[in-house]
């Protein structure tokens, strides 16, 4: 099995597929009305949903390739943080997204370490990372460090 906690492995994974996109589990619009009614303290409720996307901010923590922080940015969420360990990934996100998105941020990073200010973020989303990091090596401490930072 490969060690998807390794960056090498993604950085390899994302120089072969550079203009693909992959979405493990669901996408936003599975999630979408989870997040809306209960993540973000009732946003659906908001007298002003449009101002209250818009002043959320969101951490998505191993981002990959996904399209659901670009749909998500596409209905309002502009204060997103894409962080992933590989620098591959990053770059190709930044690059896919500059002109069309250009407050989302994409910065090369480790959940282990992450490098904001605590309660900084109003949510953080977790796709399959956690998924990723059981599969590879110390995988319970890994997970537990991930979870202390976040």
């Amino acid at each position: 099995m490969p060690n998807y906690g390794d960056a090498t492995y993604w950085d390899n994974r994302y120089s072969q597929a550079k203009n693909a996109t992959f979405d493990w589990l669901e996408g936003w619009k599975d999630i979408k009305q989870v997040i809306e009614e209960n993540a973000m303290d009732g946003l659906l409720k908001s007298n002003d949903p449009k101002a209250a996307r818009q002043s959320k901010k969101i951490l998505n923590l191993g981002c990959g390739n996904s399209v659901v922080c670009e749909d998500m940015y596409d209905e309002g969420y502009t204060q997103i943080w894409n962080m992933d360990i590989s620098a591959v990934c990053i770059d190709h996100m930044r690059l896919r997204n500059q002109t069309r998105r250009p407050s989302m941020l994409w910065e090369v990073m480790d959940v282990r370490d992450l490098k904001y200010p605590d309660e900084f973020f109003d949510m953080i989303l977790d796709k399959s990372t956690i998924d990723a990091l059981l599969c590879g090596t110390a995988a319970f401490l890994n997970v537990a460090v991930m979870m202390k930072e976040c």
